[in-house]
């Protein structure tokens, strides 16, 4: 059996201080990732604060400091970085970790509690990886750039 209650996948549902659709939360997420010059397709019918669409802006920022680490545009790859740091202080951070914690409680069978659990070591998990994937990329553009110095 699943939770007995819908589970929201919106961040104002989570930070809100009465949980609501289309909070204030909601609205920064929207004018963030406008800000990036990104849009919701046309056939989006989910909320700009879903899930999807904030893992969507961190892969966004993560494939633009790819193309600039290319393009050995420390100014760039840095800006990037920051961005995508804002954007996991501000928004993920503050509500996945709850929302997996929600799966756990509401789970009625170990196997739904059993997703909450993995869900929330993955994240975990995931953004070390990613945190550490952006310290080996800091460090090769600068030794490259050093070794650019030396030709």
């Amino acid at each position: 059996d699943s939770p007995d209650k819908h589970l929201s996948l919106n961040e104002s549902v989570y930070r809100e201080n009465v949980p609501r659709f289309w909070g204030e939360d909601t609205v920064a997420v929207k004018k963030y990732f406008e800000s990036l010059g990104l849009t919701l397709s046309e056939n989006w019918d989910k909320l700009p604060d879903h899930i999807a669409v904030e893992f969507e802006i961190m892969q966004k920022l993560a494939e633009k400091e790819a193309e600039v680490s290319a393009d050995q545009d420390n100014e760039s790859v840095e800006k990037c970085r920051s961005l995508a740091k804002k954007f996991l202080d501000d928004h993920l951070l503050r509500w996945v970790p709850d929302l997996c914690d929600e799966i756990v409680k509401q789970a009625r069978t170990s196997f739904y509690g059993g997703i909450g659990n993995w869900s929330r070591h993955s994240w975990f998990m995931i953004l070390k990886y990613w945190l550490l994937i952006l310290k080996v990329i800091k460090y090769n553009i600068c030794y490259c750039a050093r070794l650019g110095d030396l030709a």
